[in-house]
């Protein structure tokens, strides 16, 4: 089990130990509870924390990427509306979708879509791949 499995682990089991939620609090009470839901509590503090923090670098890891078609219309020096690719110049109508910069991307010095990306998988407008739609499935389930 790799480091980042068993620290989840830990943290489930906590969870599991703990009476079933969701729990309310309203300022001023003072609750009695369990040995396992104070444990579950003290942890939290530290655990939540750093939860939130590998999250939140997996999320900028895998951020999106524009992908456009070159365009075939004449574009002024200085047209706000240019969009400079890299290989050529385009504007926002020729945009096709976005892909993942983490996932699609062979080198992060030249940031083009790699071509075993084209074909592996769909890419969504939104440009979030399987990563971040996992996670926030999660963070956003009830």
């Amino acid at each position: 089990m790799t480091a980042a499995a068993d620290w989840i682990a830990r943290r489930k089991a906590l969870a599991d130990a703990a009476t079933d939620g969701p729990w309310t609090w309203t300022e001023g009470t003072n609750y009695d509870c369990s040995n396992a839901d104070a444990a579950f509590i003290a942890d939290a503090r530290t655990s939540l924390p750093r939860a939130v923090a590998a999250l939140d670098a997996v999320l900028r890891l895998h951020v999106p990427m524009r992908i456009y078609d070159e365009c075939d219309h004449p574009h002024q020096d200085g047209d706000p509306d240019v969009i400079d690719t890299g290989e050529f110049l385009t504007c926002e109508e020729m945009y096709v979708y976005s892909i993942c910069r983490e996932c699609c991307v062979e080198n992060p010095n030249w940031p083009e879509q790699a071509e075993w990306c084209a074909d592996k998988h769909d890419h969504r407008r939104d440009g979030h791949c399987a990563t971040v739609r996992v996670i926030t499935e999660h963070l956003d389930a009830p």
